[in-house]
């Protein structure tokens, strides 16, 4: 629940967007807060990092603030869409722990050289 979580600290309007800047800085933004709080908590719990493994990690938290920006210009009137984003955000990610859901082979292709 913590990636949904930082991710949406960042993508909120009174940080970045409130702030005129574009939202490809928004979206940059949220990647950095989730990622970064998601370390923070496994340094703290004495875990290691989901950098260190193999687990779907950052691509879903890049989908999920790409189509919560995209909602917010498509219809602004829907209040509710980021939580239901949230939710969508915490279930990849609980199913990516609960089956061993791996990251794309492309991300993590090992060069021939």
């Amino acid at each position: 629940m913590g990636h949904s979580g930082n991710t949406f600290l960042g993508l909120q309007d009174f940080k970045v967007l409130g702030l005129g800047y574009q939202p490809l800085i928004a979206i940059i933004m949220s990647i950095i807060t989730a990622v970064g709080g998601g370390s923070v908590l496994d340094i703290l719990a004495n875990r290691p990092t989901l950098l260190m493994t193999k687990q779907l990690h950052a691509t879903p938290i890049l989908l999920v603030s790409i189509l919560y920006l995209a909602r917010r210009r498509i219809a602004p009137g829907f209040a509710l869409f980021w939580q239901v984003a949230m939710i969508g955000l915490y279930g990849r990610r609980a199913s990516a722990i609960y089956w061993g859901l791996p990251m794309f082979g492309w991300l993590t292709a090992e060069s021939g050289a």
